[in-house]
C-alpha cells in the first residue's frame, strides 16, 4: 500500500507538462508535496493551475526534440501566475539532451546530427544528474517544504558533477513592474525613468545557433 500523504511527481518530455496537471487526477486524500518537470513540451493548452507546491524544472541546453527550451516559458508563468505562491527553481543543464534523461529512448533526439551528439555529456553522466538532484528534492520539499536550492545564499554554477544555471523564485516575490510599452513607470505621485530591455530564447537549441 502506497503512503500518500507526500506525493512527489516527476515527468519527462510530454510528462512534464502533465505532472503540472496533476490536481485533476491524484487519488483522494493524496497530498502532494511537489514536482519535477523534466524538458516539458507544452504540445498542447495547459488544462489545470498551477498546483501551489514547490517545483523544479530542468532544461537541457541541447535538446534536439524540444528545441525552444518549453520549459523556461512554463518558469516564466510561474512567476507571472500571481495565484502560485509556491518556490520554484529552473535549472538550465548544460550539454544535456533531450533523451538521455530516460533509458527507454535509444535514439538520438530528432534534430541531432553527429557533430551534435559528439558534444553532449554521456548518457550516464545525465542521468546520474537527475538522480542525484530528484532524491534532493524529494528530501528537500517533504523536510522543509521547499525545493533543492530555494535557500542557498548564492547560486552555484556546478551541481551534481554538471555545469548549471540556475534561477529560484519564492512564492513569497511579487512582481512589482512588467516592462511594456511604457518608457516610465509611476508609482506615489512620483515618476521614475526606466530601461527596457528585452531578450528572447533563439528558436533552436545553443549548438544550432
Amino acid at each position: 500500500v502506497g503512503d500518500f500523504n507526500k506525493v512527489v511527481l516527476m515527468g519527462h518530455s510530454r510528462g512534464g507538462l502533465g505532472v503540472l496537471e496533476c490536481m485533476k487526477s491524484l487519488p483522494s486524500g493524496a497530498q502532494l508535496a511537489g514536482i519535477v518537470s523534466v524538458a516539458p513540451a507544452t504540445y498542447k493548452v495547459r488544462e489545470a493551475d498551477f498546483p501551489n507546491v514547490p517545483i523544479g524544472i530542468i532544461i537541457p541546453q541541447m535538446d534536439g526534440d524540444v528545441i525552444s527550451l518549453d520549459g523556461s516559458d512554463i518558469y516564466e508563468e510561474l512567476l507571472a501566475d500571481e495565484q502560485y505562491t509556491g518556490d520554484a527553481e529552473l535549472i538550465y543543464l548544460k550539454d544535456a539532451n533531450h533523451a538521455y534523461f530516460n533509458t527507454q529512448l535509444t535514439q538520438p533526439d530528432l534534430n541531432h546530427n553527429d557533430a551534435d551528439i559528439a558534444k553532449l555529456m554521456p548518457a550516464e553522466q545525465q542521468r546520474s544528474f537527475l538522480t542525484g538532484y530528484l532524491a534532493d528534492f524529494v528530501k528537500s520539499v517533504t523536510t522543509t517544504g521547499k525545493p533543492v536550492f530555494a535557500s542557498a545564499s548564492e547560486l552555484e554554477s556546478e551541481a551534481y558533477g554538471c555545469d548549471v544555471l540556475l534561477r529560484v523564485h519564492s512564492g513569497t516575490e511579487k512582481r512589482l513592474y512588467t516592462a511594456g510599452n511604457s518608457a516610465s513607470l509611476v508609482t506615489a505621485g512620483a515618476v521614475t525613468a526606466t530601461q527596457e530591455i528585452a531578450s528572447s530564447l533563439p528558436a533552436e537549441h545553443t549548438v544550432k545557433t
